[in-house]
């Protein structure tokens, strides 16, 4: 339960920090795009390795 309560301040944490964040990042749409698909590309290839499941 406690867990679930972490990740959920987590999460709301982050969710209130999306507003600032896009007031300091100055780049456009496409390049910010491409930056967060290759942020969750890597991200999902380490857990897919960390728990050993091949695609």
């Amino acid at each position: 339960m406690k867990k679930s309560y972490l990740q959920l301040h987590a999460a709301v944490l982050l969710a209130g920090f999306t507003g600032l964040f896009g007031r300091l990042i100055n780049l456009n749409e496409g390049l910010i795009s491409w930056y967060r698909l290759l942020i969750s590309a890597i991200v999902m290839g380490g857990y897919l390795l960390r728990k050993k499941i091949r695609p």
